[in-house]
C-alpha cells in the first residue's frame, strides 16, 4: 500500500518489480495476490504488469469485495 501523498512516484511499480525478481530468484514461477475492489490504482498497476484475474487460493474465499490475480514469472 502506498500512502496518498506518495503516489505517482513509481514506488508501487518498483516494489512490484523487486518482489517479482526476489520470487523468481527463489524459484517461484507463479505469483498470486488478493486485492480489494476499492483499490482501482493498484488493480491497474497489476494489470499493466501482466497480472490476470484468477480463482481464490489458500484460505481466501470468493466475494464481492475481493479480486484474485496471478502472473507466471520468467526465470
Amino acid at each position: 500500500y502506498v500512502k496518498t501523498g506518495h503516489r505517482q512516484l513509481g514506488i508501487g511499480q518498483r516494489l512490484l518489480e523487486e518482489m517479482e525478481v526476489h520470487s523468481a530468484a527463489s524459484g517461484e514461477m507463479l505469483v498470486r495476490l488478493e486485492i480489494g475492489t476499492k483499490q482501482p490504482e493498484a488493480l491497474a498497476l497489476y494489470r499493466r504488469n501482466g497480472y490476470k484475474e484468477a480463482s481464490a487460493f489458500g484460505d481466501y474465499r470468493e466475494g464481492p469485495q475481493n479480486v484474485f490475480m496471478e502472473k507466471q514469472l520468467d526465470r
